[in-house]
């Protein structure tokens, strides 16, 4: 993935470049929302644990306790856990823990193209912040996320991204 995959959805505008570098999965995220553009970039310790999220404003960081490689072994009904550390900066400003589960497999269709995916919950509890709940459709052959859903405090959805278009670069 050197050159990086793109994923696109059309309205409103979101467009996403992933690559493979020697910091970890990068995300080069742009989006569009009431005629503003915004610029966030991300590393990946593995698609489901985000690890930087940098922007105009600074770095947050996510520090795991548990080695997010082994996602790639979850199995369905399987619970994967960590304590975290969240970081702006560099100076440690919330802990907390992330469940992620693998609830069932399936396909999502990306443009022309269908991919095999595991659909997981990731649950984000940190001290001092709201809970961050999301259901993500991950394609293990891709390494990617191809929808993020964002869910509330029963389990519903409230919003959701989905791809209208994916392509190599």
């Amino acid at each position: 993935m050197a050159h990086g995959i793109e994923l696109k959805r059309n309205d409103p505008f979101l467009g996403t470049v992933w690559t493979t570098t020697d910091q970890g999965l990068t995300e080069a995220r742009m989006t569009e929302r009431d005629g503003e553009v915004s610029d966030v970039s991300a590393i990946y310790a593995h698609a489901l644990a985000v690890t930087h999220r940098i922007d105009e404003s600074g770095t947050l960081e996510l520090v795991y306790e548990t080695d997010p490689s082994t996602l790639d072994a979850l199995q369905i009904g399987q619970l994967w856990h960590s304590t975290l550390r969240l970081l702006y900066d560099g100076s440690e400003i919330a802990d907390g823990t992330v469940s992620i589960t693998r609830l069932e497999d399936g396909e999502q269709t990306v443009g022309e193209c269908t991919y095999r995916v595991w659909i997981v919950r990731s649950e984000q509890r940190l001290s001092g912040f709201s809970d961050t709940n999301f259901d993500y459709v991950y394609a293990p052959g891709l390494g990617l996320n191809l929808a993020a859903i964002r869910l509330d405090d029963r389990g519903d959805p409230v919003t959701g991204v989905f791809f209208d278009t994916i392509r190599a670069r």
